[in-house]
């Protein structure tokens, strides 16, 4: 598992406040977050059939799932971590035989 922090950014969700309406703009936010981090990498797929699981909470994207070369692990990452919104990513995803298999 890798775990990068950036520097500070304002976090959006913190300035909605609490109960119903900081909720429901909380969870917009995470939406918008995940959705852009997510065209982001469809729009710079890795070179084989590879599914990711991106996640957000509180400014934390985490990235889950198989990929076939350490190479798309660290881009993958890199990816994520140009998104403005971004505070740090988890990166758990697994290097693995059978996803470089996948990809042939």
């Amino acid at each position: 598992m890798s775990i990068v922090a950036f520097g500070p950014h304002p976090d959006p969700i913190k300035e909605h406040g609490d109960g119903v309406a900081g909720a429901i703009e909380k969870q917009k936010v995470n939406t918008a977050i995940v959705t852009g981090v997510t065209a982001a990498l469809l729009a710079d797929p890795p070179p084989c059939l590879t599914i990711i699981e991106v996640s957000h909470n509180e400014g934390i994207v985490t990235l889950k799932g198989e990929v076939g070369s350490a190479q798309v692990r660290a881009k993958t990452e890199q990816i994520a971590a140009r998104h403005p919104e971004v505070n740090g990513i988890v990166n758990t995803l697994h290097v693995t035989p059978r996803a470089r298999r996948q990809a042939k």
